[in-house]
C-alpha cells in the first residue's frame, strides 16, 4: 500500500523578499510506501492498538491501562506514546484530518484532553507537555516508527526554503534567517535548492527538506546531495552545519559533500584584522580549536556579516557551480503523460527553459509542469489557481 506524499512550497512576495521574487507556487509530489512499526519495538515501549479512541477514556480507566504495577500512578510518557502512535494511525488511515500545526497543537489537539483527566498527583510527570515533545522526537528521530511529515506538521521555514530545478542537488543552507533573499538571489542565477534556517536546525525542518530534496532529483531516495554553507566561522556554526547534515543522513539523504564559506582564508589580512571576534576560553572553543578552528590558531570568530553581500553571493556561485558544473538532465513529456498524472492543459517545459519570461506567465495565470528523467519533478501554478497535488 503507497499513499502520495505533498511536499509544497508556496513562495508568497512579503517583508525580505526582492520585488522581482516572483509568486508561484512550486509542488513537489511522490509516492511512499505507508509505514508499518515494527511490532517488537512498539511492544518494548508498551505501545499497542486501542479501537476506542484513548481521548474518551475516563481518569480511572486511564490509570487501569497505563498505570504503573507497583502503586498505580500513570506513567505519563507510556500514555504519551500510546496518544501519539494513535494520532499517527488515525491520520494515516483518514480517520482525522493532519495536524497543520506545531508540536503543541499534537499536544492541545491529542495529548492533553487525556492527560488531564488523571490529577496531577497521580500522574509521574509534572510537566506532560514537555514530555510530549521528547516522547514525539524519541519516536520520530531516534526510533523512526514514524515521520514528522506524517502528521501534518507545518514546517516552520517553508516561507525560507525552495528547491531548485537546475541543480535541485545543491543544497545552499544559511544559519540565519536574514539570508533568505540572499540564497533566493542565488538559486535564480543557478537553480540550486535553499534553505535560512533561523538558527539551530529543526528536525522537522531537516525532514521536509530532506523529503523535498529526494522527490526533486530523478535518483529519489539514492540522490547524493552537496551541502553549501552560510554559517558564523565559530564554535555554534561549526556545530549547526555538523548537527543539519547528520539530520538529514537521518531521514535519509546522502551527503556527497558539505563546504562552509566562511572561513579566514576568504579574507585580506587588513579585513580579518577588521573583522575578527574575540572568543571566550572554553572547552567548547578549544575543542573547536583543536578541529581548525580560530584564525591562525588562535581563538578569534567571524561572522557570515563582514563580508558583503556582493562578495557572498561570488561565494555562493562559484561553490555550487563547483560541485555541480552542469544541471541534470532533463527529457521534455508528452501530453499524454501530463493527462495521468492529472496535469491536462499544463504546458510541459524542461528545466533549462526556466526563467523570468516563464515565471511572468506563470503570474499570469499559466501552468507548466516541469519534467525531468521523463517524470514530473514539479508544478508552477498561478497564484489564483488550485494548489493541490495531482491526482493519484
Amino acid at each position: 500500500m503507497s499513499r502520495k506524499v505533498w511536499a509544497g512550497v508556496f513562495q508568497k512576495p512579503h517583508k525580505g523578499y526582492d520585488k522581482d521574487h516572483q509568486c508561484y507556487f512550486t509542488a513537489l509530489y511522490y509516492d511512499q510506501p505507508m509505514k508499518h512499526p515494527d511490532p517488537g519495538t512498539l511492544a518494548r515501549l508498551h505501545i499497542r492498538p486501542f479501537e476506542r479512541d484513548i481521548r474518551t477514556l475516563s481518569g480511572a480507566e486511564l490509570a487501569r491501562q497505563f498505570g504503573a504495577a507497583r502503586n498505580g500512578k500513570l506513567v505519563t510518557t507510556r500514555l504519551i506514546r500510546n496518544l501519539v502512535y494513535q494520532a499517527w494511525l488515525r491520520i494515516q488511515r483518514g480517520e482525522e484530518p493532519p495536524i497543520k500545526g506545531n508540536v503543541r497543537s499534537l499536544w492541545y489537539r491529542f495529548v492533553k484532553p487525556a492527560v488531564l483527566r488523571v490529577p496531577a498527583r497521580d500522574r509521574n510527570c509534572a510537566a506532560p507537555d514537555v514530555a510530549t515533545s521528547r516522547v514525539l522526537a524519541d519516536l520520530v528521530e531516534e526510533r523512526r516508527l514514524f515521520d514528522y511529515a506524517d502528521f501534518g506538521f507545518t514546517d516552520a521555514a517553508w516561507r525560507n526554503r525552495a528547491i531548485g530545478l537546475l541543480r535541485p542537488h545543491v543544497l545552499m543552507f544559511a544559519e540565519k534567517a536574514a539570508h533568505a533573499r540572499l540564497l533566493a538571489r542565488v538559486q535564480q542565477q543557478v537553480g540550486a535548492s535553499f534553505v535560512a534556517l533561523g538558527g539551530a536546525p529543526g528536525a522537522c525542518t531537516s525532514e521536509y527538506t530532506a523529503r523535498e530534496l529526494m522527490a526533486a532529483t530523478p535518483d529519489g531516495p539514492q540522490a547524493a546531495v552537496h551541502l553549501v554553507g552560510l554559517v558564523d566561522h565559530d564554535p555554534s556554526g561549526a556545530i549547526i552545519a555538523r548537527a543539519f547534515a547528520d539530520q538529514l543522513r537521518s531521514f535519509g539523504l546522502r551527503i556527497a559533500s558539505t563546504t562552509t564559506l566562511i572561513h579566514p582564508d576568504r579574507y585580506t589580512t587588513q579585513e580579518l584584522a577588521a573583522a575578527r571576534l574575540p572568543l571566550p576560553d572554553t572547552s567548547r572553543t578549544r575543542r573547536w580549536l583543536g578541529a581548525g578552528g580560530g584564525i591562525d590558531g588562535e581563538p578569534w570568530a567571524l561572522s557570515v556579516e563582514s563580508l558583503p553581500d556582493a562578495r557572498l553571493e561570488t561565494l555562493l556561485k562559484q561553490a555550487v557551480l563547483a560541485v555541480a558544473p552542469e544541471p541534470l538532465p532533463v527529457d521534455a513529456a508528452e501530453g499524454a503523460d501530463l493527462d495521468a498524472a492529472g496535469l491536462r492543459g499544463a504546458v510541459a517545459v524542461r528545466a533549462v527553459d526556466l526563467g523570468p519570461s516563464l515565471l511572468a506567465e506563470v503570474a499570469r495565470g499559466k501552468t507548466f509542469a516541469v519534467v525531468a528523467q521523463g517524470r514530473v519533478v514539479a508544478v508552477l501554478a498561478g497564484v489564483g489557481l488550485s494548489t493541490k497535488p495531482p491526482k493519484s
